[in-house]
């Protein structure tokens, strides 16, 4: 297991294993597989996701996981205490029904933090229980 947050020593030093270069290389990022949030009440947090978003998620082990498209999200508990206040990530949600959502995030008390139309979609910025900031996008036309 990675503890949260991973403990750096400023004596630590990386090294890079082979040479860099221009052309393609196997192994590459060629998308992500999922994320994961850190809690220190994951039950709260993965209810909050349930009943706000709609997130299917399992709970196994006091983990809380789940598919959103083709990527997994998961909840897990912290292994020391995170400090209260807003987390220094924003995880962007794709929806296909944009106006819909947000009417219900607004109906259910849920904090619109702001609200702006681009070319590129619709955004609506809010926080869930743990400060965490989402990104609600639903693409031009949703």
């Amino acid at each position: 297991r990675i503890p949260h947050p991973p403990e750096h020593s400023p004596e630590a030093k990386v090294e890079l294993v082979g040479a860099r270069s221009s052309a393609p290389q196997q192994g590459r990022t060629v998308g992500m597989g999922g994320v994961v949030l850190y809690s220190n009440d994951p039950s709260r947090l993965a209810r909050w996701y349930r009943e706000t978003l709609g997130f299917q998620l399992q709970e196994g082990s006091g983990q809380y996981v789940g598919t959103i498209g083709p990527m997994q999200f998961g909840i897990q508990l912290s292994e020391t205490p995170l400090p209260s206040g807003v987390r220094p990530i924003m995880v962007n949600y794709a929806v296909s029904n944009f106006d819909t959502l947000v009417a219900d995030l607004v109906g259910s008390g849920t904090e619109l933090l702001g609200l702006e139309q681009t070319q590129a979609g619709k955004f609506a910025y809010i926080r869930d229980l743990d400060g965490n900031p989402i990104e609600i996008w639903g693409p031009p036309n949703s």
